[in-house]
């Protein structure tokens, strides 16, 4: 039960310093706080709006991913097509 216990603590810890790692740019004061018990706590609903963002940071990343490879496919069918050429 005890080693259960340290590894939660650890995971907790991780996550923290995870989380104030990569809030920098937020104000993470909002995100985590310290409760009465000197316990670090997070604020769910502070989430949100990070989140949406790197959805959509990801979505455009995405779409830019997508249509790179799709000129890429466009080319190497091309070039596919010349090499079946040379060859007949």
């Amino acid at each position: 039960m005890e080693r259960e216990v340290k590894k939660h603590c650890r995971q907790i810890c991780k996550i923290h310093q995870d989380l104030k790692r990569n809030l920098i740019d937020v104000d993470d004061h909002t995100i985590i706080g310290v409760g009465e018990d000197g316990l670090y706590n997070f604020k769910e609903t502070q989430f949100i709006s990070p989140t949406i963002k790197a959805v959509q940071e990801l979505k455009i990343k995405f779409t830019d991913d997508m249509e790179s490879l799709k000129l890429e496919v466009q080319y190497l069918r091309g070039k596919i097509k010349q090499l079946e050429e040379m060859v007949t």
